[in-house]
């Protein structure tokens, strides 16, 4: 008792000032990983193939602003890897295009010719501006581990050029 009166601390409130700052300490270190999160998302909203000769891949992204302000969304690479077989290029990418602010656009996609029709992961590298102007990449990594026959969901055969979302 004598020490905490002299010093005008006592060990127990170190303890206790000691217990605060852990707390502290570990929102700190979560910020940088929120940070990370992009505000611009991809999603597939459909997914099939177009069988036969030739095959082609077909999917429909959706792409999600959760931002506050309208951005610009640049679609730089897609590719599908499959569970067997090569990965599937799609060297025909969107223009990019606006996603306003807390909005959604879908986006349609069609492979390149393939010798392939497996399932596997889709992988979309994109660009969008931020509220400070700063161009953002991100790769999105979506599993599409069941794509039925186009004609199954009523998506029209190969080549589509007026098909939409």
């Amino acid at each position: 008792m004598q020490d905490s009166l002299k010093n005008g601390v006592s060990r127990r409130t170190v303890v206790a000032g000691a217990a605060w700052t852990v707390p502290a300490i570990v929102v700190a270190s979560a910020a940088p990983a929120m940070a990370a999160t992009p505000i611009v998302t991809i999603g597939v909203g459909l997914a099939c193939k177009h069988p036969g000769n030739p095959k082609h891949y077909h999917f429909n992204l959706t792409v999600k602003n959760n931002g506050g302000t309208t951005t610009t969304v640049t679609i730089t690479s897609i590719v599908l890897i499959p569970t067997s077989g090569q990965n599937v290029t799609f060297s025909t990418l969107p223009a990019p295009f606006d996603v306003a602010a807390h909005s959604s656009v879908c986006v349609v996609v069609d492979s390149d010719l393939t010798a392939n029709s497996a399932n596997g992961t889709l992988k979309v590298g994109y660009d969008y501006t931020d509220s400070n102007g700063q161009t953002q990449h991100f790769d999105a990594a979506i599993d599409v581990s069941s794509i039925p026959p186009c004609q199954q969901i009523g998506v029209p055969d190969y080549p589509h050029p007026n098909y939409s979302c």
